[in-house]
């Protein structure tokens, strides 16, 4: 009885931790070799939208200095995006999530898990006569 309880224990201990890795998603960053060099894109099919929020999936490794174009670039790519779009909004404030580097001693180093967006709708104002 003893040793079926400690398998038991063994497999759901084994269970448990190998349950708890880490989750990535793909990234929306895409770099598109074109006529004038490399672009920046962002991949819309990746972006998850709650009405005018966005959270745009990036998984760079390195701090976000390190990243800074491409994290610039994404935002260009996706206000461009945003204005083609129908109705046009414009993007009103940017977060970055990341994890911060704690030192090679521990084995954690930076990482960029995406950038949270809010934007808002672009209204025309029309001359009243």
């Amino acid at each position: 009885m003893k040793n079926l309880l400690f398998a038991l224990l063994i497999s759901l201990t084994v269970f448990v931790l190998l349950g708890c890795g880490e989750v990535r998603r793909e990234s929306a960053f895409k770099m598109v070799n074109e006529g004038e060099g490399l672009l920046f894109h962002v991949d819309t099919t990746k972006i998850i939208r709650n009405g005018q929020r966005f959270y745009i999936p990036l998984n760079f490794s390195g701090s976000p200095d390190a990243n800074a174009n491409e994290i610039l670039g994404v935002l260009d790519d996706l206000e461009r995006n945003f204005k083609k779009a129908n109705p046009p909004m414009k993007i009103v404030s940017w977060k970055i999530e990341k994890r911060q580097e704690i030192g090679s001693r521990n084995g954690v180093s930076a990482f960029v898990y995406g950038l949270w967006v809010d934007c808002e709708l672009i209204t025309e104002k029309f001359p009243k006569n």
